[in-house]
């Protein structure tokens, strides 16, 4: 595992990628899975096109963990892509995160 982890791009390598994506993008994330918090964070902050949904007492297997909140979530993300009413984010215009530490 380390030596794939070791040759793959990190998200840093991918940012001005990232940034230019404009299909729908949910990003999920249990609230119990310390490791992906922050990296879900950042991918929602910098893909323009993407929201943050995360599951309270859900670790990394979240769909597993609570298949049902999960499922609905997903539906509902599809409902809403399909209805036309995903907006992207102008990430020019969102506050300095520095304003508010």
């Amino acid at each position: 595992m380390r030596g794939v982890q070791a040759r793959r791009p990190t998200f840093g390598d991918l940012e001005d990628g990232l940034k230019s994506l404009a299909i729908p993008t949910l990003i999920v994330a249990g609230d119990e899975d310390d490791l992906s918090l922050d990296a879900s964070l950042w991918l929602k902050r910098t893909v323009p096109s993407a929201a943050l949904w995360v599951l309270p007492k859900t670790g990394h297997m979240l769909n597993l963990e609570d298949a049902a909140a999960f499922n609905r979530g997903l539906e509902d993300f599809i409902a809403t892509v399909e209805a036309g009413r995903w907006v992207s984010r102008d990430l020019e215009n969102l506050p300095d995160p520095a304003l508010f530490s």
